[in-house]
């Protein structure tokens, strides 16, 4: 992606051009005008100022006049041309330089991208296995000496085996983010409220006891890529739900509105825990969390999930909130 500066810059140039291609284009008409009307012009004067040396003269100095105003002309048209030339000539080395800077990035960016993958293979596969042994001889410990063991040892036993498996579901996590920046998009038309609507139902078939009042705004339309939007309406709606958790008469709010520029921005509202209005630019970063893993359980994932997917749609995402008034994320799908 062009940066802001350089991409104001090749537009001005082009602009510059254009403008000066189109005084080349006026110059000439007017050259070409002066040119037709010059020999009935020089008829006339002659004509008006036939006979005698003071005739001739005056013939000479119009005649003069309009010579010196033809070569005029001719520098100004031969200057402009000129300068239009070396604008289009210095605009087009400047996209050359670009496209071979953007190619360079690109292969830069693939070869990351193998390198990602060759990572994630590793992960998925080499720290796997050595978690799935700690787990399984820790469990075997606990079911064939469990009742000799003191009691704290048994509690030693059951936090490994919690920390091995919360150690897996972070490598989900971490593969499920890298298929986001790597799943091939396919944009179509998705009715978002209907989304919504799924991933409640899901909450609600989960948590059938839990009160809260959930209001979806309808018709809530968008182009993108099906399964990557879903992912992240879900991560954003169960944020919502988990982060509310503790509120009596907890409410969340799924709706549209319009940014800053008037493009469509989606939001998902709750009235929760919120957050630190000084710390929300660590909301999207893995890992990052602002309240602490005894509160709300999770692996700070999500967040950095939904950013990713709203990217790849070149749209943006952001948070409102302030501590223990709830938050507001807002995104837009470019």
């Amino acid at each position: 992606m062009i940066e802001p500066g350089r991409r104001h810059l090749h537009i001005a140039v082009h602009v510059i051009a254009i403008a000066g291609l189109l005084l080349v284009a006026l110059t000439g008409r007017i050259a070409y005008r002066t040119a037709r009307a010059f020999p009935e012009y020089a008829l006339w004067v002659a004509h008006e100022y036939e006979g005698g040396a003071e005739g001739d003269a005056a013939v000479r100095e119009r005649a003069g006049r309009v010579d010196g105003a033809v070569r005029r002309v001719g520098w100004f048209l031969t200057i402009t041309v000129g300068l239009s030339l070396a604008l289009l000539v210095t605009s087009h080395v400047m996209l050359v330089r670009e496209i071979s800077r953007r190619e360079h990035i690109e292969r830069a960016l693939n070869d990351a991208n193998r390198e990602l993958e060759s990572f994630s293979y590793s992960v998925s596969h080499d720290l796997r296995a050595p978690l799935r042994s700690i787990d399984g001889f820790s469990q075997a410990l606990v079911e064939d000496v469990g009742p000799q063991l003191p009691p704290d040892a048994v509690s030693h036993l059951d936090r490994i085996r919690h920390a091995t498996r919360r150690m897996g579901l972070l490598i989900d996590e971490l593969m499920a983010l890298s298929k986001v920046a790597r799943v091939e998009m396919k944009r179509e038309r998705i009715d978002l409220s209907d989304v919504a609507e799924q991933v409640v139902a899901e909450l609600r078939r989960q948590q059938p006891a839990r009160e809260i009042d959930i209001t979806i705004a309808p018709g809530l339309q968008a182009t993108a890529d099906a399964p990557l939007v879903r992912l992240a309406l879900q991560n954003l709606i169960e944020n919502a739900w988990k982060f509310s958790s503790r509120r009596d008469g907890s409410t969340i709010e799924v709706g549209q509105m319009r940014d800053a520029n008037g493009a469509p921005a989606f939001f998902v509202r709750d009235n929760g825990a919120g957050f630190d209005p000084d710390y929300a630019h660590k909301l999207f970063g893995p890992f990052q969390r602002l309240h602490s893993v005894a509160e709300f359980p999770g692996t700070g994932i999500g967040l950095a999930t939904v950013q990713r997917i709203v990217h790849r749609h070149g749209g943006r995402v952001w948070a409102e909130g302030r501590m223990n008034s709830g938050a507001t994320f807002y995104f837009t799908l470019g």
